[in-house]
């Protein structure tokens, strides 16, 4: 989703398309449906999100499903690349 200078079909330079978001969540789908609807109005604005879950069960501490979480999220980034980072439920704990 660039802008195209007019009379030009080559893409702006000077404005750079929506970011990559990252979003880092805690819960799944069934247990709070309406994170799928918040994720599809995200997407319907144009950016690109990504959805980082990774489910509570297995880890014993906050800390230790937080660790998990970072690295399902940075799998998805591109080193170099500015990361955006979006917290839902659980994972809006983990970012702040």
């Amino acid at each position: 989703m660039l802008d195209t200078p007019a009379g030009s079909d080559q893409p702006d330079a000077s404005h750079s398309a929506l970011p990559k978001i990252i979003a880092v969540r805690g819960w799944s789908a069934e247990v709070d449906p309406t994170y799928l609807n918040f994720i599809d109005e995200m997407r319907a604005t144009g950016c690109e999100v990504v959805d980082s879950f990774v489910t509570h069960d297995g880890f014993a501490t906050f800390g230790e499903w937080a660790d998990a979480s970072i690295e399902s999220a940075l799998a998805h980034h591109i080193d170099g690349e500015p990361l955006h980072l979006l917290g839902y439920c659980g994972g809006g704990t983990l970012l702040t």
